[in-house]
This record gives structure tokens, C-alpha cells and sequence, in this order.
């Protein structure tokens, strides 16, 4: 049984973490929009079945809802509290080997993003996937608690951009998808 050790309010007023004991997911993070999206995980599922849910953002211990607008966060959160506590944990996966190559800049970017953005945002029931890059652009979206809040539009996506200019190179531009 999964046991929820607390619950963090986040950034974005409409959502809010569920930290637990136990691994939800075995490595990454999985993202959520709709129940149709969630119908091959067990546990994504059962949460967008509580209803007012608008999204569902796992990583190892935590899970961040994100609640539809004029959805009542007292009646979900002890909705979601029940549900996370009959699910089993999940086996842990094996530690991934560093990765090969990374001489890309595509493969910096992923690189710098892990090391100072992805840690900073699951610090806020977040994350952000790397889309891809054209040019020196790179596409990114937001996960969990960081989708859809208004700081993460801001100043996160110019901290973002100015972090990849220093640490990769001095061209790249970022943009939200």
C-alpha cells in the first residue's frame, strides 16, 4: 500500500502535490491530459475517474493533480488520498547509464535541463519535456503543476532560455509549446 507522507500546495493555484513513501512510477515522470490518455495506467486512471481532475503528472514519489476550474479541492484531495492508498508501489527501475555521445546539442540541452531545471521544478510538483529543437530553438512542455501556471509562462521559460544561452550556447531560444 502507497502511503501519503504529505501533500505540497505548488505554484499553480490549481494544482497540488501528493508527495508518497513508496515509487509510483519506475523511472521519468508520465503526463496526463485526459482519462483517455491515462486508460493503460492503473492508478492515472482511477484518479481522473474521482472527477474534477483536468491532470494527472507522476514521477518516483510524487503525484501532482491538476483540478478543473471551479472543482471543490477538499472533496478531491481526500478523493485522491484514497485512491493513491490502494494502489501497490511500483518496483523501482534500475538506475539509467549515463548517456552516450551527448556531444549534440540536443543532447546538451536535455543534459542541462536534468541537471538544473527538471530537479527545480519536481520541487513544485513539476517537470518539462524537451519536444525536439529546429534551428536553435527549443520546444518544450510543461508537466504536472507547471502546465498552465502563470509563473511557469514568465519567468521560468526566461530563466530556462538564459540558463541553455549560458551553459550551451548563446544562440538558443526557448518556446512553450
Amino acid at each position: 500500500m502507497i502511503k501519503i507522507t504529505h501533500t505540497e500546495a505548488t505554484p499553480n493555484p490549481s494544482a497540488l502535490k501528493y508527495v508518497t513513501d513508496a515509487p509510483l512510477v519506475g523511472s521519468g515522470s508520465l503526463s496526463f491530459s485526459s482519462a483517455e490518455e491515462a486508460e493503460q495506467l492503473p492508478l492515472a486512471k482511477a484518479l481522473f475517474a474521482l472527477g474534477g481532475v483536468e491532470a494527472v503528472y507522476l514521477q518516483e514519489n510524487f503525484v501532482t493533480i491538476k483540478a478543473q476550474s471551479g472543482s471543490d479541492w477538499s472533496q478531491i484531495k481526500a478523493e485522491v488520498s484514497k485512491a493513491l492508498e490502494t494502489f501497490e508501489p511500483v518496483a523501482a527501475a534500475p538506475p539509467k547509464p549515463a548517456s552516450a555521445g551527448g556531444g549534440d546539442l540536443l543532447g546538451k540541452v536535455n543534459a542541462t535541463i536534468d541537471k538544473f531545471v527538471r530537479p527545480a521544478l519536481a520541487g513544485d510538483g513539476g517537470g518539462l519535456e524537451v519536444l525536439g529543437m529546429e534551428g536553435s530553438t527549443v520546444f518544450i512542455r510543461y508537466q504536472g503543476a507547471c502546465g498552465g501556471c502563470p509563473s511557469a509562462v514568465t519567468g521560468t521559460l526566461f530563466a530556462i532560455e538564459n540558463l541553455l544561452k549560458d551553459q550551451v550556447d548563446e544562440e538558443i531560444t526557448v518556446q512553450a509549446m
